[in-house]
């Protein structure tokens, strides 16, 4: 079903896990289109951005998964992972601080 747009965003999940990023992008921004308001869809675009470096990408997709889903903890832990690739590490800080409040058993964030 080509307006189905949970099977392209697991589609692109599939993409990433197996480093076919440009495919996930396309996967991840078709789903977009029909669903405008994924938050799942952006962050799994956002970690293909990242993948291929473009971390301004990936950080606006980041901020848009987060802005729909503000209890949305793997984008806060992507977001961070984005600004310390950029050298943005108040950023990446703040970042985890965010998902320690969310999720204080996030053994990782305490970590990042």
């Amino acid at each position: 079903d080509p307006e189905h747009a949970g099977a392209y965003t697991y589609r692109g999940m599939a993409y990433v896990n197996t480093g076919a990023f440009d495919a996930a992008i396309e996967d991840f921004t078709e789903a977009l289109v029909l669903t405008p308001e994924d938050a799942q869809a952006y962050n799994g675009r956002g970690v293909a951005y990242a993948n291929t470096g473009d971390f301004a990408a990936a950080v606006w997709d980041y901020n848009r998964a987060i802005a729909l889903n503000p209890e949305y903890a793997d984008a806060y832990t992507n977001r961070g992972a984005a600004h310390s690739s950029k050298g943005d590490f108040d950023a990446a800080l703040a970042d985890s601080e965010s998902v320690i409040a969310l999720t204080p058993e996030d053994a990782q964030a305490y970590n990042d």
